[in-house]
């Protein structure tokens, strides 16, 4: 009986208490509990939001900072370590009159080399020097050609692939071939096109002075598509080497099918390239 009068005690307080718990003051009591802790977290929120976007704003200034800071001292060592390369030209443009042309991964060190050879007078000598310079470089040089211009790619490898066989014959149309394409892609004008209205001067010349630089290195090195070269020489023309693109590729020389005149090709298509490409 003692058991069953504690049981009952029990089950009307609890019964009391819930009774109290869902009374309206008690709801709102605990609605307003609940309202009061939503607020604060709200309020968290909007303080963390703030914070961040601060923050943001504050790495966003940082970082503009920075980047005018490196445009700044990039153009202070551009400044200070500017030279003037326009002694360079004559050079250049006298190896293009032997059909030889440097392009931009050469060094100062090869154009005074070359320098050296032209002031000596003695052809063999520029050959040797200038084959031993194109050779150093010329596979890096097919592989970059290659990457850069994809759709070129497989006549500028096969063309190499009959150079090192010694097919020089076959190697150097080839070359021709993509120096006229290739300028024209990327210029609007053939290489080996002359301007009729113009003194016979070729037609790239047109976008060589519609592309002025202010680089003197990038001014020297076009100076070279100003004139004509060995290749582009008219046969009535007094030239330097005994062939130019037209004989070859008329038929009209049958004697060109050395090392060193497809090396002098390739040095062409590389400096096209290297030139024309924006």
């Amino acid at each position: 009986m003692e058991k069953e009068y504690i049981y009952r005690n029990r089950n009307r307080e609890m019964s009391d208490e819930i009774r109290k718990s869902i009374e309206p003051a008690e709801l709102l009591k605990g609605v307003a509990a609940l309202e009061k802790h939503f607020a604060g977290f709200a309020e968290m929120q909007e303080r963390i939001s703030h914070a961040a976007t601060e923050f943001q704003k504050m790495m966003q200034s940082s970082f503009m900072k920075a980047a005018e800071a490196h445009d700044e001292m990039v153009q202070t060592i551009r400044r200070a370590l500017d030279v003037d390369f326009s002694y360079m030209a004559p050079v250049l443009q006298e190896l293009s009159q032997y059909g030889w042309y440097l392009n931009l991964g050469m060094n100062v060190a090869d154009v005074a080399g070359a320098k050296r050879v032209l002031a000596s007078g003695d052809e063999n000598q520029l050959n040797v020097y200038m084959a031993e310079v194109l050779q150093r470089e010329l596979t890096g040089d097919v592989a970059r050609l290659c990457h850069r211009h994809p759709n070129r790619s497989e006549a500028i490898e096969q063309a190499f692939k009959a150079h090192n066989a010694g097919f020089y014959y076959a190697s150097m149309p080839v070359v021709f071939a993509q120096v006229d394409g290739l300028s024209c892609e990327l210029t609007g004008y053939k290489f080996f096109d002359n301007d009729k209205t113009r003194n016979f001067e070729p037609q790239i010349a047109k976008w060589v002075n519609a592309h002025a630089s202010v680089s003197s290195l990038e001014v020297a090195y076009l100076s070279v598509l100003l004139d004509k070269g060995a290749f582009q020489k008219h046969r009535s023309n007094p030239n330097l080497i005994s062939f130019t693109r037209h004989s070859i590729l008329h038929g009209e020389t049958t004697d060109y099918g050395t090392e060193i005149n497809s090396l002098k090709a390739f040095s062409l298509l590389v400096f096209v390239s290297d030139m024309c490409t924006r």
